[in-house]
């Protein structure tokens, strides 16, 4: 009875590990919803790492496009010829407000670029983690020698040594 029953355990667990992911269905999962496709393949600790880089690049890119706002309202405002209205930056030349501004254009920009770099790195890593998700890492990277005679292309024996690689 203890026989059949580890026979059937090994079934089981059997089945546990043929179980295949879909890279399609991961790669749509991190398209819809970033950090679907990493739950999808159970790789739950890589859901904070998503979140906050991508979290923290569109914040800052954020931040970027309303300091671009303001330094824009005030070289404006630094223009005004007819001086009826209040300088906020009197220590700055015009051409200084110009050189911050150009400066936070070109944080912006690398702060969107790079929240949407991570957004295809997220859906990459989906579909890689899907198609290796039954990869067998275990330690058993062996190399096994064994004498072999097969028949070559006019039918005769030739001993030889044949090489196989466990990975």
């Amino acid at each position: 009875m203890a026989h059949a029953q580890q026979k059937e355990h090994a079934a089981d667990s059997a089945k546990v590990i043929s179980i295949k992911q879909s890279p399609r269905t991961a790669t749509i999962l991190s398209a819809v919803l970033p950090g679907a496709g990493q739950i999808y393949n159970h790789k739950y600790w890589k859901l904070p790492l998503i979140y906050g880089i991508m979290g923290s690049s569109a914040y800052l890119g954020i931040q970027f496009t309303q300091q671009v706002r303001d330094t824009r309202a005030a070289y404006h405002l630094k223009k005004d010829s007819q001086g009826s209205l209040i300088d906020p930056l009197p220590n700055y030349s015009t051409d200084q407000i110009l050189n911050d501004l150009e400066t936070y254009k070109k944080r912006r920009d690398m702060a969107f670029v790079a929240c949407g770099a991570f957004y295809v790195l997220n859906i990459i890593d989906a579909a890689v983690d899907a198609h290796f998700f039954n990869f067998d890492v275990s330690d058993d990277l062996s190399l096994h020698l064994a004498p072999a005679i097969p028949i070559d292309y006019r039918g005769s024996l030739s001993p030889s040594i044949k090489l196989a690689f466990t990975f």
